[in-house]
């Protein structure tokens, strides 16, 4: 409750489902995230019975969050943000000429969160490592996990207006 303010809204202009009651809004999730005097949609929460937060509050029924450790050129430098779209590259060893090939792994995934995490490189020496949290369904976990260990990721990152178009 302490989270939310209420600022006045001609009722025309309100859109449909809009929450007005800041009892009716605890302990609910947030699913996308809300800006600053943006009505509380209905369709912005995860359903009642959801009570904790955090991805596994957003991913579909049916697929998995699965996530991939990168750099900046994998998500071009930062430009990869949650609930963007990418279509997944592997660049590995083609195994019967032993040249390097890049092929598209996955189209058209969602990005459910993006982060860094802090492991020892080489010389022991700790330094930050972007990780990718993609939302796929159980195959393609693991035609991903196969990707990352068999050669490197790269991401091409979707125009918004393609979201429903898929390119193979």
């Amino acid at each position: 409750k302490e989270m939310l303010k209420t600022v006045p809204f001609l009722r025309e202009s309100l859109p449909a489902g809009y929450l007005s009651d800041p009892e009716a809004l605890e302990g609910r999730v947030v699913m996308t995230p809300l800006k600053e005097r943006e009505p509380v949609l209905e369709s912005r929460l995860a359903s009642t019975d959801v009570t904790v937060g955090g991805v596994s509050a957003v991913i579909k029924p049916g697929m998995r969050a699965v996530a991939v450790k990168g750099d900046k050129v994998i998500g071009i430098s930062g430009f990869i943000q949650p609930g963007n779209r990418v279509d997944v590259l592997v660049t590995m060893n083609d195994p019967t000429t032993k040249n390097e090939i890049t092929k598209m792994v996955l189209s058209n995934v969602l990005v459910l969160a993006t982060g860094t995490e802090i492991e020892d490189s080489r010389d022991g020496k700790p330094r930050p490592v972007d990780v990718y949290t993609l939302e796929v369904d159980p195959e393609q976990a693991e035609r991903l996990g196969l990707a990352a260990a068999e050669g490197k990721l790269q991401f091409a990152l979707r125009n918004m207006t393609e979201i429903g178009r898929a390119h193979v």
